[in-house]
């Protein structure tokens, strides 16, 4: 039963702003920052939401892994349909040793990535820590955990929303029982419509990760009306659009919103797509939105200055690098995101200074000759400030 967990593990960054100029528009919301929260339900949510941030590198995720509620998990996993002890037990048995949804995570997360802890919000009265994940190939997720707290004030987690997949973790692996004939639990879905609904769209999402977009779309027309509404079905539709860069995307994304209105899964699907089609007034509004829904997030200013970098617009990409800066200041990337602006400003006093603030707080091995080796540093590089720095790391 291992491999029943490998499909809790974030679906590949088809489009990763990995190689951007950086930065972007700062609103209020998004100079929040990292970790403000209002007042729990759950006693202890907001400690052990920091603690797990703390604890992710270290582990190499298990401490996300090892604070699920097993029991509550398969339980979601099988609402509404009648469940033995045993049946329960052979879950547990078999998620005790394979759930490695926190280890995928941080997979992708690498050295250079980041796990970092929003905020607390409530919604459908469950109580939700809300994460940012920056993958190492520069790829954005969040994720949502459910918190239950016991009585022992022991906090546990009984299910994983991802906002790319835009759905919960207990709903990928329903689908998964649910379409496997031979599965150890698809008995329990013998009566169950899901059965024939599940293998529809879990052949949708196999040809779009194998690169098959034409034939999904063919696929995608085969169906009847009713399952070509459904949610998940569209998102895979508008992946397939998007990955064959087909001049219908934009029919398919007007569909995807008329079917789901403002859903923040499109806007996260879209993101790389807008910046790699130059559409960079729609990047900004689905960042906008996207900000508005995670309640804020300083890091949304890397796309927000990146913008700004595309439109050569200096002095807006420095002010939105350094409100990343100011509201992240863990994080690398308003350094470099102030840097490039500054290249771009021709203030190279402000380029030096980021250089110390980079090698004093994060160890990075920048040197005289990486700088000259760089043509991006051309014009620093032969400029009086360039030469004082230099001097400076001898």
């Amino acid at each position: 039963m291992a491999h029943l967990f490998s499909c809790l593990l974030p679906r590949p960054v088809r489009y990763a702003l990995a190689a951007l100029p950086l930065v972007l528009l700062f609103t209020a919301c998004g100079n929040e920052r990292p970790g403000s929260s209002r007042r729990s339900s759950v006693r202890g949510a907001e400690a052990f939401a920091k603690k797990l941030e703390t604890n992710m590198k270290p582990t190499g995720g298990t401490a996300l892994d090892s604070a699920f509620d097993l029991d509550a998990f398969f339980g979601r996993i099988m609402h509404g349909l009648v469940v033995t002890g045993a049946d329960r037990e052979a879950f547990r048995k078999a998620a005790a040793s394979n759930l490695n949804f926190g280890r995928r995570i941080m997979q992708s997360v690498g050295p250079d990535g980041g796990f970092r802890f929003l905020r607390l919000r409530r919604e459908d009265g469950e109580e939700r820590a809300l994460f940012r994940v920056v993958q190492q190939n520069g790829g954005l997720a969040y994720y949502e955990f459910l918190l239950v707290g016991d009585s022992t004030g022991t906090v546990h987690i009984t299910d994983a929303y991802s906002y790319l997949s835009g759905e919960f973790a207990s709903a990928t692996l329903r689908r998964q029982f649910a379409s496997e004939p031979g599965g150890q639990f698809a008995r329990l879905f013998a009566s169950s419509s899901e059965t024939q609904t599940a293998p529809v769209l879990n052949q949708m999402k196999e040809l779009v990760d194998e690169g098959k977009f034409a034939e999904a779309t063919t696929y995608y027309a085969t169906l009847p009306p009713d399952l070509q509404k459904n949610r998940m079905v569209i998102l895979e539709r508008l992946l397939a659009a998007i990955g064959a860069n087909s001049p219908e995307h934009a029919t398919v994304l007007a569909d995807a919103q008329r079917d789901l209105g403002m859903d923040v899964t499109i806007d996260m699907t879209m993101l790389d797509y807008y910046y790699m089609t130059h559409r960079l007034d729609s990047l900004g509004a689905a960042v906008d939105r996207l900000d508005v829904h995670v309640g804020g997030d300083p890091y949304l200013n890397l796309f927000r200055a990146t913008i700004a970098m595309a439109r050569r617009d200096g002095d807006k990409a420095a002010a939105y690098g350094w409100a990343l800066l100011n509201g992240d200041p863990e994080s690398p990337d308003g350094y470099w995101a102030v840097v490039n602006a500054s290249i771009l400003r021709r203030d190279y006093a402000t380029i030096s200074r980021m250089l110390d603030a980079l090698k004093s707080r994060f160890n990075l091995p920048i040197t005289p000759a990486v700088i000259t080796g760089d043509t991006l540093y051309r014009d620093y590089a032969a400029s009086p400030e360039f030469a004082a720095w230099a001097a400076r790391q001898k």
